[in-house]
């Protein structure tokens, strides 16, 4: 029996040791939602295969982060929407992340429409560590953090642009936290 026991946590020990969080996460804290009150800090690899850390995402701006499967037609009508209407979101870091391979990725004839925009990084969460820390997200998930990094909203599934862009003015009107 101790030796059953000693193998499940040498097991979960590992698991978790694998884990590519920056931030010690709880379980708790994932499972009650916590973990995205602020810009979860975890490791992406850019189209061009180089890695970049979600705090490379330049803080002094509102951050749009969109949880994408290349796959998905819901998700790719969002991206053809946010596309159409990116002039509304200049003024914003855009993190389009998929935990999906880089190869899936480039495949999405949508994500070419963001290729070469400076306030727009497309990344792979090669460690699936979004599907952890969002709880086994629906996709596609937009989510708006200010630049305080705090969360200030969330659309699951395919977001309407108008609520979008509305409550990124609201974001954006708002005074941070900071000095």
């Amino acid at each position: 029996m101790k030796r059953g026991v000693t193998i499940f946590l040498v097991i979960v020990f590992t698991w978790l040791s694998s884990c590519k969080w920056e931030d010690n996460f709880t379980e708790a804290q994932v499972k009650n939602g916590d973990a995205i009150n602020f810009l979860p800090k975890f490791k992406m690899l850019r189209l061009d295969s180089t890695e970049i850390k979600s705090t490379s995402i330049p803080n002094d701006k509102i951050t749009i982060l969109v949880l994408f499967d290349p796959t998905c037609h819901n998700c790719k009508d969002e991206l053809i929407a946010l596309s159409d209407s990116i002039n509304h979101f200049f003024s914003a870091s855009i993190a389009l992340v998929a935990p999906f391979p880089i190869s899936d990725i480039k495949s999405c004839p949508e994500i070419k429409r963001f290729e070469g925009l400076n306030n727009v990084t497309i990344a792979s969460d090669h460690h699936n560590v979004t599907q952890t820390i969002f709880n086994g997200m629906q996709v596609p998930m937009t989510l708006i953090y200010d630049k305080d990094q705090r969360l200030r909203a969330v659309f699951r599934g395919t977001a309407d642009m108008n609520d979008l862009i509305k409550q990124f003015n609201k974001v954006k009107q708002k005074p941070t936290m900071k000095g």
